[in-house]
This record gives C-alpha cells, structure tokens and sequence, in this order.
C-alpha cells in the first residue's frame, strides 16, 4: 500500500499540526464519487485518503509520545545496470511485505505491526486471500505475520476502512482468524465485520500508553 502525506484529511493534519487533545468523528468521510465512475476508481480514491489519513497518525502517535512507526519497506533486488551503464543499477521486487506498517512503543520498546485495508462499499466481511491467488483482501502472509507478532507477545493490527467507517482487528481475533482458516472451510476464509471493533475516536490502531506497560 503506497501511503501518500498530501491525501491525509483536514481534520487529522490540523490535530497533528496543533498537537492537540481532541476527538475525531468515528467515520472517516471521503467525497461521494460521481455514479458512474467504476467502482476500481472508487476504491482507490478510499484508499488513498485512508493511508494518507494513518500516515498523519503514525505522526500524531509520536508526538503524543506513544508509538514510532513507519511503512514497512518491500524486499527488492538489484538486478544490475542495463544498456551499458556504468553506476546504474535496476531493482526489482524479490518478496513481499508482511504487513504495511511496523513500530514500536517509544516507552516499552513492544514491537507493532499493523495492516491497512480499505473498501468502497460496506462489505459484510473482510476476505483471507491464500497463497497464489491475486484477489484483494487479507493475504494469508499477512495473517500469518501479523499471529506471530501476537503470538510473541506483540501488538498486532488489522485496521480496515470499511466505506469509511474504520474497524479494528486485534490479537486474540487475529489468532482466532488464523486457527480457523488454517482448519479449512468455507466460512473460514473471511472476517465479518463484527469482529471489528469501531474506532471512536483518533486512535484509529487503538495504540494506549497503558498496553506500554502489559
């Protein structure tokens, strides 16, 4: 997920600007979109707005002195110069993220990893998309990081902007999701809504200087 600064609401940037304690509306609202634009386009244009909106955040998290975190890089290679050029060197993608973006709490020194997800419509469930098959949603390596950031004692989160209401997942759902997904079935590769908490305010990762101290 490309995370773009300049696409982070008024709202957030102003609470960041000011460093002010305050509240933000529980739903993150974009523009409607014209009714005839695709839907692909529609999805983006969420998109763009909700990481731009979690960047800020990230940003708001250290000056509230809780949590650094940062966008978790995406493994490249070099694959040499071409064309004959000296000093040039190409990369290209060699693996995937495990999840979008990673941290710790400033006090603690607790690891963080969370995942951003973000659809148009209100969709009933969030999907878990395994291994080898392109479709969006949560990826199984995504899930699997993110269990065994709990697993070890971690923060892990899935933060999903639902047509802008915002949802998160936290560690004892992210291992319930993961055991039975792994267990198989159909009702298994998906994460309704319910499970979701509704963020109420701005700390839409649900990052506390009390869980510093778990």
């Amino acid at each position: 997920m490309g995370i773009k600064r300049a696409t982070a609401p008024e709202l957030i940037q102003r609470l960041y600007n000011e460093q002010v304690e305050g509240e933000i509306p529980p739903k993150f609202r974009r523009p409607k979109s014209p009714e005839h634009q695709l839907q692909g386009r529609q999805a983006q244009a969420a998109g763009g707005d909700f990481e731009g909106a979690v960047l800020t955040l990230c940003e708001l998290y250290k000056a509230k002195r809780i949590a650094r975190l940062c966008r978790m890089p995406v493994p490249t290679a070099p694959v040499g110069a071409q064309g004959g050029t000296k000093g040039c060197c190409y990369r290209v993608l060699s693996g995937q993220a495990p999840f979008d973006l990673y941290g710790y709490y400033i006090d603690g020194c607790r690891y963080i990893g969370a995942e951003l997800k973000s659809t148009a419509k209100p969709e009933p469930s969030l999907p878990i998309i395994a291994r080898g098959i392109k479709r969006g949603g949560l990826q199984e390596h995504q899930m699997d990081a993110l269990a065994s950031v709990a697993g070890c004692g971690g923060t892990a989160r899935v933060v999903w902007s639902r047509a802008g209401e915002i949802g998160v997942l936290y560690e004892a759902e992210i291992l319930a999701a993961q055991e039975r997904f792994h267990e198989g079935g159909y009702a298994s590769k998906s994460i309704k809504w319910d499970m979701f908490q509704v963020a109420e305010d701005w700390n839409w990762l649900g990052l506390t200087r009390k869980e510093k101290e778990k």
